[in-house]
């Protein structure tokens, strides 16, 4: 006997309708690849590609099977409210929906679902559209935001992408005005971001995204754009009707400094908005009023030029504080670093290998302008430790302690190359005869690779050697060293070939 469809539809008609509610609220028409879902799975009704395989009367269970495009297996299991589907796809997937509505269609016309469902959502659109409040903003921002319902999304390498779909969503209701859409965009950047950041921290099956690196990936793109709407506003004339917006846009900032994580990425973005939107001295001290955060108050003492208690142990805020100190004023940088040595060895020593070296870079370069005593100094290099070795070379190189310069590279230097970055030029310039034994340690490392690749290095290395042994006026040491070098390696064919090429005696 046949299983009679429209007797389960309307046994279970609550169960059902509850259900397609949850796919009204989850998709917009406005969004290109929902209104095409519900068009398909329109679709596959009328085509009959929907077959309910079993209902038990025990359990309430009720399977189906969606045999095209491709087969999928949905569960309606309405004692549990829940439904199920077999395809690896969205929580609110087109096999569902289309289950949903095979049903439905005993109960109610799908037509006018689909109908009442279009012009709902373009009405609420509209109004959103027509409306310019930052509560309407926000709204807007809330409905795009759905688009990151799924769990999935939440993994933190898809949340840059997921959030670029949203802000392509939102362009669709972006104010046509010039003078409107930097305040648009610095708004709804900053709402998207706070929002994602509080998703990421109410669950704690979430919450560990927020220390992936894909995660400051997305802060630091965010920064960037914020800072590019917020320089754009500051150059462009305050209308009255803007008000309330700037308002809106400066509590948001706020909101930044009481989310978890990542202090100074946040206090970076909480200060590129209080530069930009409150121009003048008398609005930086009513906002410094407010604030508690010793961090932001430090903030508010370098850009008012004013004197400050420092009590502060995070590194990458102490590093952000000194840069912003030593653009604005020079009242604090000395203090700020201060801080800041003896707590870096500590903190490199935690981070990936792979970003020590540019920390080391960009810290050397934040205290360049102090007048650090020589005992700062070693306590400086000794933080960086082997990740230090460009800093520390350009510092030798600025002392004139080129002996010490040659002495780092042959403990420390792993690559010809990396020599070359950190000054080999300069040395070659100064001090031409300390280099050779540089030079002949890179050369033999070059012949260890024993392919003529490695053989056209390693003669290029002494090409340069040959130069700084004219320069040394060291011409006879020079052509007994390549008399040697051909003599012991004189088995090595394809050496010996290039070594004839580069004509190095001199």
């Amino acid at each position: 006997m046949g299983i009679a469809v429209s007797s389960i539809a309307k046994t279970h008609s609550q169960f059902i309708e509850q259900q397609l509610a949850q796919f009204e609220a989850q998709l917009n028409p406005n969004v290109e690849a929902d209104e095409a879902l519900v068009k398909r799975a329109i679709f596959y009704i009328r085509n009959q590609t929907i077959e309910i395989k079993s209902y038990n009367e025990a359990t309430l269970g009720i399977q189906a099977v969606m045999t095209q495009p491709q087969t999928a297996f949905i569960t309606l299991a309405p004692s549990q409210n829940t439904l199920y589907c077999s395809c690896d796809g969205a929580n609110f997937c087109v096999h569902k929906l289309a289950v949903l509505l095979t049903f439905y269609q005993y109960l109610h016309s799908v037509q006018n679902w689909q109908s009442e469902w279009l012009s709902a959502k373009q009405v609420q659109q509209q109004t959103l559209t027509n409306e310019r409040t930052p509560q309407a903003w926000a709204m807007r921002a809330e409905q795009a935001l759905l688009y990151i319902s799924e769990e999935r999304q939440f993994e933190s390498y898809n949340l840059y992408y997921a959030k670029n779909h949203i802000t392509q969503d939102l362009r669709k209701t972006m104010p046509f005005e010039r003078e409107w859409q930097p305040i648009y965009w610095l708004f709804m950047e900053l709402y998207l971001t706070k929002r994602i950041w509080q998703m990421l921290d109410e669950q704690e099956s979430r919450h560990f995204h927020l220390t992936r690196p894909a995660f400051l990936f997305l802060l630091k793109d965010t920064s960037e754009k914020l800072t590019n709407y917020a320089e754009k506003l500051h150059a462009m004339p305050r209308l009255f009707a803007t008000d309330t917006f700037y308002t809106a846009i400066l509590q948001l900032a706020r909101d930044f400094l009481t989310l978890p994580e990542h202090l100074a990425e946040r206090l970076t973005i909480y200060t590129t908005i209080i530069e930009n939107l409150l121009p003048t001295e008398r609005q930086l001290k009513d906002e410094a009023d407010q604030q508690q955060l010793p961090a932001a108050q430090v903030v508010f003492a370098i850009l008012l030029d004013e004197p400050c208690t420092i009590n502060i142990d995070d590194v990458p805020t102490l590093f952000y504080l000194l840069q912003l100190a030593n653009d604005k004023n020079a009242r604090l940088n000395e203090a700020l670093a201060k801080e800041l040595l003896p707590l870096l060895a500590d903190y490199i020593d935690t981070l990936p290998t792979h970003q020590r070296d540019e920390f080391t870079s960009g810290v050397y370069q934040a205290v360049q302008p102090l007048t650090l005593s020589v005992e700062e100094e070693m306590q400086l290099f000794a933080s960086f430790g082997t990740s230090g070795i460009a800093p520390f070379s350009r510092y030798l190189i600025e002392q004139n302690r080129f002996d010490e310069w040659i002495a780092l590279h042959l403990l420390h230097a792993k690559t010809y190359s990396q020599v070359e970055a950190n000054g080999l030029k300069t040395v070659l310039k100064m001090q031409p005869q300390a280099a050779l034994p540089l030079l002949h340690h890179f050369a033999l490392l070059e012949l260890d690779g024993k392919s003529r690749q490695h053989y056209k290095r390693a003669v290029r290395i002494w090409k340069t050697m040959k130069t700084a042994a004219k320069k040394a006026n060291e011409r006879q040491f020079f052509n007994d060293y390549m008399t040697t070098i051909q003599q012991q390696y004189k088995r090595l064919r394809a050496l010996q070939e290039e070594l004839e090429k580069g004509n190095l005696f001199l």
